[in-house]
């Protein structure tokens, strides 16, 4: 069993608090991408070759097992072989992801040195171990001591120290899947939600507040889409180019 770090946006790590989000996407890397367009061709093409991925420990040039590890081959040409991908970022069922999210820590401002043009730099240290997620609430107005050099201070997601991680998951499932191959029962474990009518959809980065504006969605892969898009921006990582994923199952553990 290993340990890896993933980054949650606020409500999408408070969905997985609540049981509402089981599954995460994530764009699968470059290079993996690569090697699994060279055995399929280019998304959207009218003969994409329909290939199988396994992890498995493909055998070496000398006939002995190498390390297991994703590897992708052709369903119609198994004889061509087995074209190895590498890891997965995440880890494997069994694994445990350690979820990183925004906070506001208590911190005490503490001189460090001095910029370029002379002005003095400060960093921020916590005092003790007070911390607030802002996935549930807004900024700290209420003081923890009265020192003046204390203050509460916004620590984006990737910087959470490893004793704030509140949320442990255990990975139970990997695979690799087009981004567009998504259906409406997946949509739904990313975090999707229906309406209480029943008669649309939402994703949490929206708010009920947007929601009871009439702003919603009859389709719960196109919430997905939203959502999608608002965290991955790049042109090779939006939903339009269709881009491979690892499609990671997680269950919560207790800390």
């Amino acid at each position: 069993m290993a340990d890896h770090y993933i980054l949650l946006w606020d409500r999408l790590a408070l969905a997985v608090r609540d049981g509402r989000k089981t599954t995460t996407r994530r764009p699968v890397a470059t290079g993996i991408t690569e090697n699994i367009r060279h055995m399929t061709g280019e998304p959207g093409d009218d003969d994409v070759a329909p290939v199988t991925f396994a992890f498995i420990a493909p055998r070496n040039d000398d006939g002995t097992c190498g390390l297991e590890q994703w590897c992708v081959y052709m369903d119609e040409y198994p004889e061509e072989g087995v074209l190895p991908l590498g890891q997965c970022p995440y880890g494997k069922p069994g694994d445990r992801l350690l979820v990183r999210e925004a906070t506001w820590i208590w911190c005490a401002k503490k001189h460090n040195g001095t910029t370029k043009t002379g002005r003095r730099k400060l960093a921020y240290e916590p005092v003790g171990r007070h911390v607030v997620y802002t996935a549930e609430h807004g900024k700290p107005t209420e003081p923890i001591d009265d020192d003046p050099n204390h203050c509460w201070r916004y620590k984006p997601a990737r910087f959470l120290p490893s004793w704030a991680i509140r949320t442990i998951l255990e990975v139970t499932d990997v695979q690799i899947a087009p981004l567009q191959a998504i259906t409406v029962d997946e949509a739904i474990a990313e975090g999707i939600e229906p309406l209480p009518s029943g008669h649309g959809y939402f994703d949490p980065t929206m708010g009920r507040g947007v929601v009871r504006l009439g702003h919603y969605f009859t389709s719960a892969v196109h919430a997905f889409r939203k959502l999608w898009d608002t965290l991955n921006t790049g042109p090779t990582s939006n939903w339009d180019s269709n881009p491979w994923t690892w499609v990671i199952t997680f269950k919560k553990v207790e800390k």
